[in-house]
């Protein structure tokens, strides 16, 4: 899961980038925070135990509000054109080597920016993300060699060069139908299809194919769970276990069946048990030993678990949220340990059976005219938080289950009367959507 889908644009503020940082020096370690994520640059702030630099690329500086109150309170804050651009990335490295106190730690907040934090702590000398790992959990051919090689069972996959119907074909007969095609790097399930047979293959398959590498993969039938840890040492200070309403893969559109059901411990130890097992042995694997991880695994009707993949960055729709429903929001309890404030982290017992999130989503492109009255849905006794999303006159161009939009916490007695309150706000959350055929004409 990840992404976003909207944006929140401002004017860039190339004031708020350049600050002279030679005579700055608190004696507090320094630490770099790749990517902008408002909630988890307050934790980091709020700990007071480190000089925060935060550096972003150009599509956040002209599309996400960079709070200039925020930016008061960093070290610095750097613009960079993109975090693959190697160029900028290396420019980026030796200025940062010059500062004192120097660089101790580089953090991704993000999918998009793993690969430039890890080689900006490798040029820099410092910890970080290694730059091995992070291939490792970008690439899902990598990430599964390596996980199999491992013991744990994956779902089974070929490497597609060109998408054709041949290849597809191919690979059908090898793995079996139905049969799911999606990239090689990527994070939910964007440009991802699930295919009963070749004659329903899509067109998109070959065009996404010119521009990206694309695997096929054996289609698991089960329950669809996500891990959402943090790690100390090898070992997990926080780690919990939801299952999706319905697979990732199955959700229709983002509105409808998007979301998913955290698990008490108590309730499902043998479940946490399993989980926590496989967990160490996928992170051995990939050698992740601290920080964040999401992770996806399916339980067949067998009941054996299938490993899905992995990310190193915190999960996407309000699934790090939920963990604030019995404490901090996972990325606080992330963010504090991080900056050796693990003592400070608020956990408690969750006090409902279920609490889990449901994403409420225009169900078609446009421009949105009219968004949910967050007061209507808040008045549900049961939901815990509402969190906007869209506002009037963004723009939704693609529909995928990964487009975040508005989203709600709620409380049930059991997963029956989750479904049923997701299905009341789901009804409830409605969007107006000028159609893409009106604005673009």
């Amino acid at each position: 899961m990840g992404g976003t889908s909207f944006t929140d644009p401002v004017a860039p503020r190339r004031d708020l980038v350049e600050q002279d940082e030679s005579d700055t020096n608190s004696g507090r370690p320094h630490v770099v925070l790749c990517r902008w994520d408002r909630l988890i640059l307050e934790a980091a702030l709020a700990t007071g135990t480190a000089d925060i630099t935060v550096v972003i690329d150009e599509w956040e500086l002209a599309n996400r509000h960079i709070d200039p109150q925020l930016v008061a309170r960093l070290r610095a804050l750097k613009v960079i054109r993109a975090f693959d651009d190697m160029s900028a990335m290396s420019e980026l490295a030796v200025q940062l080597q010059s500062c004192v106190p120097s660089i101790t730690r580089v953090i991704s907040l993000a999918e998009q920016s793993q690969l430039g934090a890890a080689y900006l702590a490798d040029v820099i000398g410092t910890a970080g993300p290694s730059i091995e790992t992070s291939v490792l959990v970008r690439n899902k051919v990598a990430m599964k060699r390596r996980v199999t090689a491992a013991g744990v069972r994956c779902a089974a996959q070929v490497a597609l060069e060109s998408g054709s119907r041949q290849e597809v074909e191919a690979a059908g007969r090898r793995l079996g139908w139905p049969l799911v095609i999606k990239p090689a790097e990527g994070m939910g399930t964007v440009d991802t299809w699930a295919i009963a047979h070749i004659d329903e293959l899509p067109e998109a398959v070959q065009e996404t194919a010119r521009a990206h590498a694309l695997i096929a993969e054996e289609f698991v039938t089960g329950d669809e769970y996500h891990v959402d840890a943090v790690w100390t040492g090898g070992e997990p200070s926080d780690f919990g276990v939801s299952l999706y309403v319905v697979p990732r893969i199955e959700i229709r559109t983002p509105g409808r069946n998007n979301g998913s059901l955290h698990l008490r411990e108590e309730d499902f130890p043998e479940i946490y048990e399993e989980l926590i097992s496989l967990g160490r042995d996928v992170n051995s694997a990939l050698g992740i030993t601290d920080g964040i991880t999401h992770a996806e695994f399916f339980r067949t009707r067998e009941g054996q678990w299938v490993f899905s993949e992995i990310a190193t960055r915190p999960a996407g729709g309000a699934i790090c949220n939920v963990f604030s429903a019995f404490g901090d929001d996972l990325r606080v309890r992330w963010m504090k340990t991080e900056l050796g404030c693990a003592d400070d982290i608020s956990r408690s017992h969750p006090d409902r059976p279920i609490i889990g999130w449901v994403n409420l989503a225009p169900e078609t492109r446009g421009v949105i005219a009219r968004t949910p009255d967050p007061a209507a849905l808040a008045r549900h006794p049961f939901v815990r938080q509402v969190i906007p999303g869209h506002q009037i006159g963004d723009v939704v161009g693609t529909l995928h289950p990964s487009v975040w939009s508005w989203m709600a916490v709620i409380e049930a007695d059991d997963e029956a009367q989750f479904i049923e309150r997701m299905r009341i706000l789901e009804i409830e959350a409605a969007f107006d959507i000028i159609p893409e055929s009106e604005f673009t004409s």
